[in-house]
C-alpha cells in the first residue's frame, strides 16, 4: 500500500514530528498545504532538509476545488523569508561612540 502524507505548512513542532517520525507509517511522499495562509514555515523546511521524502504537489488555495501547484523549492524558500528585511533597510540605528583614552590618560588613572 503506497501512502502519502499531507501537512500544513504551518504546522506546529508536534505535527511535523508525527508525518517525519521514523515510527510514522513509511511515506512515499508529502503533500503541503495551506501555502496561501502560511506565515512561517520553518519547520516544515528543516523536516525536508532532514528527511528524504519527496513532495508531491503543494496546495494553493484552501479551497478544494483549486487544483494543487507543483512544488516550487524557491518558492517555499521565499515564503519563509517574507517579511524578512535586507539589512541596508533597517532603519539607521545611532551608535554611541565610547571615549578612547590615549595612553597618558590610561597612566594618569593608573598612578593615581
Amino acid at each position: 500500500m503506497t501512502l502519502h502524507a499531507v501537512l500544513a505548512l504551518d504546522a506546529t513542532v508536534t505535527n511535523v514530528r508525527k508525518i517525519f517520525d521514523s515510527s510514522a507509517p513509511s511515506w512515499k511522499s508529502v503533500m503541503l498545504t495551506k501555502f496561501d495562509e502560511a506565515a512561517h514555515p520553518w519547520q516544515v523546511l528543516k523536516a525536508l532538509c532532514d528527511h528524504a521524502l519527496p513532495v508531491l504537489a503543494v496546495g494553493g488555495s484552501h479551497q478544494a476545488r483549486v487544483a494543487p501547484m507543483a512544488f516550487d523549492a524557491a518558492a517555499l524558500v521565499d515564503l519563509a523569508l517574507k517579511g524578512v528585511q535586507p539589512e541596508d533597510q533597517f532603519p539607521e540605528v545611532p551608535v554611541k561612540k565610547t571615549r578612547r583614552r590615549t595612553a597618558g590618560s590610561k597612566a594618569k588613572a593608573l598612578n593615581g
